[in-house]
């Protein structure tokens, strides 16, 4: 017999699947009807102060459409943004405390991983030779590490910084909770190497919006801390007006990079 709270945590997974397959469904008829092209256009528009790649040699391409920022930072921000929803889906939206030793050595060695990869990429690009070939996937899988460990130790800072009520236990504490959320990535891994190309707007929809989380999270940790509401929030709507200035600002500083990046670029070149 299940107790009460397995019952809440199995109602909880259910409704986020349930939420995540409807929006899916709306996703892949909607497309059906919609210009892909166009939208493809704005969302690449909108990432191009940040990701200003000329050619798409680095891109996930699906559908025949290059994804809206490279591979690499494809899988930081979906990675980081994975980490989101474990943390709510785990009851961890509380916990600010950094992860134990032994997942901080391993999540480090994430960002070696990525550095690795990068410098091997970057030495093929200039002609110099290197130990194997970067590609799609190496790039991808790397990102997505890399955004899992920035996403482990900015979502507790964020915690701490936001909640009345908060614990300073772990936000990972063991390597079956780490496991349990690299396994929420597997899906896109998959998606990009299996190339299933009706998933191309999903993809970008997903990577957008992950760009704005992460935005938003660092503008609402210099809100509250310049305007003195660290530990207010007792729920979301305590703080629901810090977080809409944060994600205009998300907005506005992804449209202003788009606009002056790619031309101050372009005046270098």
């Amino acid at each position: 017999m299940f107790s009460s709270i397995t019952l809440v945590k199995t109602n909880r997974y259910l409704l986020a699947g349930t939420i995540a397959s409807a929006l899916l469904l709306v996703v892949l008829l909607g497309s059906s009807f919609l210009d892909q092209a166009k939208i493809f256009h704005v969302l690449r528009w909108l990432h191009s102060g940040l990701d200003y790649h000329p050619d798409n040699s680095h891109s996930i391409m699906l559908g025949g459409f290059p994804s809206v920022v490279c591979a690499r930072n494809t899988g930081i921000y979906v990675g980081t943004l994975t980490v989101y929803f474990w943390s709510l889906l785990s009851s961890r939206t509380r916990l600010f405390g950094f992860p134990s030793l032994r997942i901080s050595i391993i999540l480090a060695s994430f960002v070696v991983l990525m550095a690795v990869d990068g410098f091997n990429s970057l030495a093929h690009d200039l002609g110099i030779s290197t130990p194997y070939k970067t590609t799609t996937l190496t790039r991808l899988g790397t990102g997505l590490l890399m955004g899992t460990a920035a996403g482990c130790f900015l979502v507790p800072v964020l915690n701490g910084m936001l909640w009345k009520e908060s614990s300073n236990k772990p936000f990972v504490d063991n390597t079956r909770s780490l496991a349990g959320l690299l396994c929420m990535q597997v899906p896109l891994f998959l998606i990009v190497a299996l190339k299933l190309d009706f998933f191309a707007l999903p993809l970008a929809l997903v990577t957008t919006m992950a760009t704005i989380v992460l935005f938003t999270t660092i503008n609402l940790i210099f809100i509250v801390a310049i305007f003195n509401r660290l530990n207010k929030a007792r729920n979301l709507l305590d703080i629901l007006p810090e977080i809409s200035i944060s994600v205009l600002l998300s907005l506005g500083e992804l449209s202003i990079t788009a606009i002056l990046v790619p031309r101050f670029l372009l005046g270098l070149g």
